[in-house]
């Protein structure tokens, strides 16, 4: 939250890791493909988001993307201030 992505003026390095807030994906997604189609550094990323293939952030990132994983099981989050946290969606 300090480091704010989004309010960079531009990511750095070759590879990106990305796991938005998931109620928020869209500015995410546009920035990172941003960040790709314009920045020569950035070659791949791994971008972790909900099961939303019908959204338009999805579609976007599915058209620009050479592997997509689909887990046969929601994953399981750890936090601070909660034990196991469950996905709530796939």
């Amino acid at each position: 939250k300090v480091d704010d992505g989004l309010a960079a003026p531009r990511w750095l390095g070759r590879s990106i890791w990305l796991n938005p807030p998931y109620s928020d994906t869209q500015h995410w997604v546009d920035k990172l493909l941003h960040e790709y189609k314009t920045n020569r550094f950035i070659q791949d990323a791994i971008v972790l988001v909900n099961n939303a293939t019908e959204t338009t952030w999805f579609q976007s990132l599915l058209t620009h993307s050479a592997v997509v994983c689909f887990p046969a099981r929601r994953l399981a989050f750890w936090r601070h201030d909660h034990s196991n946290v469950g996905a709530r969606q796939g």
